[in-house]
């Protein structure tokens, strides 16, 4: 395996044997100094390895993430974060732990004065540059890429995953089938991939004229709504500004505040 330090202006992937030794210098490099662990309670061992790495920086690691990120489990876990004053979280795992992750953050409170200490992951069919970009100007802080980075791998969408009978190696503990899985040829490609889907990125928000993401703005980005009518985002919504829930309410905003509610979800 090769290990390798990747950065762009929108992400930054470091990847290789040992880098969770590392987790204590991003945390610090992001000005993180409250971070909560999540994971499922499969991982309580791992978590308690990151959180002894992590030192003074850990908040607490909360072991209950579960499929599907049922709500009682979202409520249990920010009534959590916010007893141990988290600034961040961590998950570890896959997407049980990365969904609470999101839904914690969707509920502390993004528009109300917090806005600078949470970030927003934004997932689902965010595959080219251009999908990251329409992204960041909605108002994401980075991107997850799952199915792209798996058809790099060699997925074909066979939907056999859960029967460990994955017909090119990528979904199977069966040595026999793992054999079509070369880690070093696909490795590779995920590399290559990702850097070229950064790069991507990179050329579309320097074509639109600024340096870097956090410059690009709502009126960038244009949407039709009828055959012969194209408006922006900016004219699509209202835009807040940090704050502005709790001194001035917009009127379009109104029945959505009054409908908020931290111990519930209605969909």
């Amino acid at each position: 395996m090769k290990t390798f330090v990747h950065r762009g202006q929108i992400t930054k992937v470091v990847f290789g044997s040992g880098t969770r030794s590392r987790i204590p210098e991003e945390a610090d490099a992001l000005g993180c100094g409250r971070v909560l662990v999540l994971c499922t309670p499969d991982q309580a061992d791992q978590a308690a390895q990151t959180g002894e790495l992590l030192g003074a920086a850990a908040a607490g690691t909360f072991a209950e993430a579960a499929p599907h990120t049922p709500v009682e489990v979202t409520g249990k876990a920010v009534a959590y974060a916010r007893s141990v004053g988290a600034d961040a979280v961590l998950a570890i795992g896959g997407g049980s732990t990365v969904g609470l992750g999101k839904a914690i953050a969707a509920r502390t409170g993004l528009p109300t004065g917090l806005r600078d200490r949470v970030k927003i992951g934004v997932s689902g069919k965010v595959a080219t540059g251009a999908d990251i970009v329409k992204r960041l100007v909605q108002g994401a802080d980075f991107t997850n890429a799952a199915r792209a980075m798996m058809f790099a791998i060699g997925c074909i969408q066979a939907q056999s995953c859960h029967t460990n009978a994955c017909p090119v190696g990528v979904a199977t503990r069966d040595p026999r089938r793992a054999r079509a899985l070369n880690v070093d040829d696909k490795s590779g490609r995920v590399h290559r991939f990702h850097s070229a889907t950064v790069k991507s990125a990179q050329q579309i928000i320097a074509s639109l004229g600024v340096r870097e993401p956090a410059d690009l703005r709502p009126y960038m980005l244009r949407r039709r709504v009828d055959p012969v009518t194209v408006l922006s985002y900016a004219e699509l919504y209202d835009w807040l500004v940090p704050g502005q829930l709790l001194i001035d309410l917009p009127e379009t905003w109104a029945a959505d505040r009054k409908a908020a509610d931290p111990d519930r979800f209605d969909a």
